[in-house]
Protein backbone atom coordinates (compact mmCIF):
# COMPACT_ATOMS: atom_id res chain seq x y z
CA UNK A 1 0.00 0.00 0.00
CA UNK A 2 1.76 3.38 -0.97
CA UNK A 3 0.44 6.31 1.14
CA UNK A 4 -0.24 9.69 -1.52
CA UNK A 5 0.91 12.37 1.22
CA UNK A 6 3.85 10.66 2.37
CA UNK A 7 4.71 8.12 -0.32
CA UNK A 8 5.90 5.51 2.25
CA UNK A 9 5.06 2.04 1.91
CA UNK A 10 2.99 0.38 4.91
CA UNK A 11 2.86 -3.08 4.65
CA UNK A 12 -1.15 -3.95 6.24
CA UNK A 13 -2.36 -6.95 7.69
CA UNK A 14 -5.55 -7.74 6.63
CA UNK A 15 -6.43 -10.25 10.41
CA UNK A 16 -10.47 -10.91 8.33
CA UNK A 17 -8.12 -13.89 6.95
CA UNK A 18 -6.55 -17.01 8.36
CA UNK A 19 -6.88 -18.39 11.05
CA UNK A 20 -7.56 -16.89 14.33
CA UNK A 21 -5.50 -17.31 16.84
CA UNK A 22 -2.31 -16.85 14.92
CA UNK A 23 -3.71 -13.44 14.13
CA UNK A 24 -4.56 -12.28 17.69
CA UNK A 25 -1.06 -13.98 18.83
CA UNK A 26 0.56 -11.63 15.91
CA UNK A 27 -1.09 -8.65 17.46
CA UNK A 28 -0.56 -9.53 20.80
CA UNK A 29 2.52 -10.45 21.04
CA UNK A 30 4.86 -7.02 20.82
CA UNK A 31 1.44 -5.38 22.86
CA UNK A 32 2.51 -7.83 25.83
CA UNK A 33 6.49 -7.38 25.48
CA UNK A 34 5.66 -3.56 26.01
CA UNK A 35 4.06 -3.63 28.75
CA UNK A 36 7.07 -6.02 30.43
CA UNK A 37 9.50 -3.53 29.98
CA UNK A 38 7.28 -1.05 30.72
CA UNK A 39 6.86 -3.22 34.41
CA UNK A 40 10.73 -3.90 34.45
CA UNK A 41 11.34 -0.22 33.83
CA UNK A 42 9.20 1.19 37.26
CA UNK A 43 10.49 -2.00 39.19
CA UNK A 44 13.97 -0.48 38.72
CA UNK A 45 12.77 3.04 39.18
CA UNK A 46 11.27 2.11 42.43
CA UNK A 47 14.35 -0.03 43.29
CA UNK A 48 16.84 2.49 42.39
CA UNK A 49 14.99 5.42 43.58
CA UNK A 50 14.04 3.76 47.11
CA UNK A 51 17.30 2.15 47.86
CA UNK A 52 19.00 6.12 46.73
CA UNK A 53 16.95 8.49 47.38
CA UNK A 54 14.86 7.70 50.33
CA UNK A 55 10.74 7.05 51.53
CA UNK A 56 10.00 10.19 50.12
CA UNK A 57 10.99 10.15 46.68
CA UNK A 58 9.69 6.64 45.97
CA UNK A 59 6.43 7.81 47.27
CA UNK A 60 6.51 10.25 44.64
CA UNK A 61 7.63 7.86 42.13
CA UNK A 62 4.26 5.81 43.16
CA UNK A 63 2.09 8.65 42.93
CA UNK A 64 3.14 9.18 39.40
CA UNK A 65 3.31 5.38 38.14
CA UNK A 66 -0.34 5.93 37.18
CA UNK A 67 0.08 9.10 35.52
CA UNK A 68 2.81 7.79 33.22
CA UNK A 69 1.31 4.16 32.79
CA UNK A 70 -1.62 6.01 31.35
CA UNK A 71 0.43 8.10 28.55
CA UNK A 72 1.91 5.17 27.69
CA UNK A 73 -1.33 3.32 27.24
CA UNK A 74 -2.75 6.29 25.18
CA UNK A 75 0.14 6.60 23.21
CA UNK A 76 0.03 2.32 22.42
CA UNK A 77 -3.66 2.65 21.78
CA UNK A 78 -4.00 5.62 19.35
CA UNK A 79 -3.94 5.21 16.08
CA UNK A 80 -0.95 7.14 15.14
CA UNK A 81 -1.11 6.36 10.84
CA UNK A 82 -4.74 7.28 10.64
CA UNK A 83 -4.26 10.72 12.59
CA UNK A 84 -1.82 12.44 10.08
Amino acid sequence: MLHSVTGHHSKSIDMTQGVIWKQIVLFAVPLILGNVFQQLYNTVDSIVVGNFLGATALAAVGATTAICNTLVNFSTGFPWERAW
